[in-house]
């Protein structure tokens, strides 16, 4: 097993963990928005262990206030992580996973790529983008023996959810949404969004008319503390 992140230190706490539960895992401190990099470090995971299955999970939000506006440098740095390492982290995996025939692959959006937030205009964007380079990904892979699955979550609790302030409708916590996310993508499922509630209330909202539903998505706001930059 292959953990990569920026935290060394909370990235072998994890290993402990994975390590007691009789695996072998190796980290790497890597960050995801460094294309040669993560090339380097996955090619060189998959030449010595073939990687049958990847979690295309980093990420980070702005941290702009309700009422005001992204900066540029901070939405682009979203786009970044969030968009740019994700092909980052699938890309250098996808030709030797079909040369195999065979493999899993997960990109975890987030209900805000199905129906973006306006205070967090970016990090939509970015989940939408994800969306559609999933599926659009899928239709080649797929043929090829490897399936690939888009989790579009909605509030998990992690620290990323602790920093906003406003309502969090049907948060679950993380063991139970890292089960939803394995099975789904186990089960090859092509697009999942969950929990059932959030995710159709997003489907219907998204179907309104485009001033509809910016009026009603006008009035959502909440308070954000940014996060430590990068």
């Amino acid at each position: 097993m292959l953990l990569i992140g920026r935290d060394m230190a909370r990235l072998q706490d994890t290993v402990a963990i994975c390590t007691a539960a009789g695996a072998f895992v190796r980290a790497e401190s890597v960050d995801v928005a460094d294309g040669p990099a993560m090339a380097a470090v996955l090619a060189d995971q998959d030449a010595a262990h073939p990687i049958d299955m990847v979690f295309a999970n980093a990420g980070i939000s702005t941290g702009h206030r309700a009422g005001r506006l992204e900066p540029a440098d901070r939405a682009a740095a979203v786009v970044r992580v969030n968009l740019e390492g994700v092909v980052n982290t699938v890309a250098p995996l996808a030709e030797p996973m079909c040369a195999r025939g065979r493999g899993h692959i997960a990109l975890i959006s987030s209900i805000a790529g199905l129906l973006p937030l306006p205070d967090a205009p970016a990090y939509s964007a970015s989940k939408s983008g994800v969306i559609a380079y999933g599926l659009a990904l899928d239709a080649v892979l797929r043929p090829r023996g490897v399936s690939l699955t888009v989790l579009c979550p909605g509030f998990i609790e992690t620290d990323m959810a602790g920093r906003y302030s406003g309502r969090k409708p049907f948060q679950m916590d993380v063991e139970r949404a890292a089960g939803i996310m394995v099975d789904a993508t186990l089960k090859g499922r092509r697009l999942y969004a969950f929990p059932w509630q959030l995710a159709l209330m997003a489907r219907a909202a998204a179907r309104l008319p485009a001033g509809v539903r910016a009026r009603a998505m006008g009035s959502y706001r909440t308070d954000i503390v940014p996060e430590r930059q990068r």
